[in-house]
């Protein structure tokens, strides 16, 4: 099960576990001291569970590894080093890790976590971070609604899931725009049955009224999404069977007006399974350092590679 994906560049340890989601992204930034053997390049940090949830690790693999196989050595973080999202500060050569209801902070150069900030009102869970524009505040999705955390005074501004426009859940996917800084999350996650799942904007310090600029009716979830070099939004669909399959959708953003859908594409069932076997149940999703798209599956359990020049 895997749970977050992120590509970065030389760590000097790193992250391990079976997992749920993936947070990718390509950090040319990060200088890590004493990297280990293999993950001094470009690396694809996954957060996972194990199949029963009794522990988590996030897992450093080399990139690019063989088509179709896991490499034969991975950097380790240890066990409870995450299990959901992760955002990355490459001036501080630090990342923020979701660890069960808590956010830890691991220092690359010095190898080993150095603080942890434990998230109120959670509901039960943190699903995916990221960080503000200019890095003063980490942004937090919970099934309880949005945490806003100050990272100079580590203090959390909450706000509920029912300000928000999906009916009865919570939230889960969480992504800044580069252009306007705007936040914009996933609401709705495991909701009331049949509820409407929406991707909300709100202001850069995520303040204001949420504004529901693209929804998805039915029984599944809107889970991660991210913006391409190209300013273009892109979301994922966890689908609940064959007649209502996991799918990809890029959307342009418009401000707070309505998105447009540039594609849909259905994900295909997984070849390999430990879950249901007609769905992936994708949960998290991040652009590899050839351009491409890459997404944790819960179901797969894999790392699907989607291709956008084929």
């Amino acid at each position: 099960m895997k749970t977050s994906i992120i590509f970065s560049k030389g760590f000097p340890k790193l992250l391990r576990s079976l997992a749920l989601f993936f947070v990718v992204a390509v950090l040319p930034k990060i200088q890590a001291q004493n990297a280990i053997p293999g993950c001094d390049k470009y690396t694809l940090l996954l957060a996972e569970f194990t199949n029963n949830f009794a522990s988590s690790t996030t897992m450093a693999i080399p990139y690019p590894s063989p088509p179709g196989m896991m490499p034969s050595s991975a950097c380790d973080l240890g066990d409870a080093s995450g299990n959901d999202g992760i955002a990355i500060d490459p001036d501080k050569n630090i990342a923020y890790i979701v660890s069960g209801v808590s956010i830890r902070v691991y220092d690359f150069a010095a190898g080993q976590f150095i603080n942890t900030f434990n998230v109120p009102n959670n509901g039960g869970g943190v699903y995916d971070v990221v960080l503000s524009q200019n890095k003063q505040t980490l942004f937090v999705s919970t099934p309880a609604g949005l945490r806003i955390l100050d990272l100079a005074s580590g203090t959390f501004t909450q706000r509920a899931a029912s300000i928000f426009t999906g009916n009865g859940g919570g939230l889960w996917g969480i992504a800044v725009q580069p252009s306007t800084g705007n936040l914009l999350v996933t609401s709705g996650f495991e909701g009331n049955s049949g509820a409407t799942n929406s991707i909300d904007v709100l202001s850069p310090t995520g303040s204001g009224t949420p504004v529901s600029i693209f929804t998805k009716a039915g029984s599944g979830d809107l889970t991660g999404m991210t913006f391409a070099a190209d300013g273009t939004l892109w979301v994922l669909y966890k689908g609940t069977g064959p007649s209502d399959p996991d799918k990809l959708f890029q959307l342009q953003i418009n401000g707070t007006s309505a998105a447009t859908v540039l594609k849909t594409i259905t994900i295909p069932p997984p070849t390999a399974t430990s879950g249901n076997g007609d769905n992936n149940a994708p949960f998290d999703i991040a652009f590899g350092p050839d351009g491409n798209l890459y997404i944790a599956t819960f179901f797969g359990p894999c790392v699907l590679k989607y291709d956008l020049g084929s």
